[in-house]
């Protein structure tokens, strides 16, 4: 049950629509309950600090490297 992660997709996307901005809030959400379950298994605790930190890498580097993943993933090619 750990490795499960839980996203309210439906909520995103009622509240950003069809979007980039849903994608990213979708993707870093998992980014941040990964890291809170990999701190659970390499320390034994967590807290928000590290999931948070993760989470605002990944948007910023999803962000700059939006163009690449829309050559890679053609899907993307309209957000």
């Amino acid at each position: 049950p750990s490795d499960t992660i839980h996203v309210n997709v439906q909520k995103i996307v009622a509240e950003l629509g069809d979007s980039k901005e849903a994608i990213l809030e979708i993707a870093s959400t998992i980014v941040h309950e990964a890291t809170h379950e990999i701190e659970l298994q390499t320390t034994g605790k967590t807290n928000e600090i590290g999931p948070k930190n993760a989470e605002n890498r990944f948007i910023q580097w999803a962000n700059q490297n939006w163009n690449t993943l829309k050559t890679r993933i053609p899907e993307l090619a309209s957000f």
